[in-house]
């Protein structure tokens, strides 16, 4: 177990179809044999947790309007969907393909997932990631006193 200090603003459901192909090389190069080709064409169904893990700063202007400096957001994690997490739409190989390698779905899969990969989702949800955030500490801060401002700012 590890103590994290994080904070999800926005669980994204996305499908994704990845699609990858493999065939047999003439030996000592990179070279395609004709006719040997195997694709596969996944569907990934997956949920990103897009938030921040670094801790915010509050910058106390006066006695009700306050700075809040929001960090840089991040990926905090990927899941498979529990109900239908990935399926295989099409594996299918060329005429000669019998001696090529299959393509393993597993290590396509986990590609996908990786943290990295999902980076593109926080420019694409960026508007409502910020929305998500200051709705969040809206409602905290509110709750102390309602006649609070906040400024935000976003690294």
């Amino acid at each position: 177990m590890t103590k994290v200090d994080e904070q999800v603003f926005l669980n994204a459901g996305i499908t994704d179809i990845e699609t990858e192909t493999n065939n047999l090389k003439i030996p000592w190069t990179k070279i395609g044999v004709p006719y040997t080709e195997k694709k596969a064409i996944i569907i990934l169904n997956y949920d990103a947790k897009l938030g921040i893990k670094k801790p915010i700063s509050i910058h106390k202007e006066d006695s009700k309007n306050y700075t809040i400096t929001i960090p840089e957001f991040e990926v905090i994690g990927v899941a498979l969907s529990r109900k239908n997490p990935y399926k295989l739409y099409d594996k299918e190989g060329e005429l000669l393909s019998i001696g090529t390698e299959d393509i393993d779905t597993g290590a396509l899969t986990v590609n996908k997932l990786s943290n990295e990969s999902q980076k593109e989702y926080l420019n694409q949800y960026k508007d409502l990631i910020r929305e998500s955030a200051k709705n969040y500490y809206d409602t905290m801060f509110k709750s102390i006193d309602p006649d609070i401002n906040i400024k935000y700012e976003f690294k």
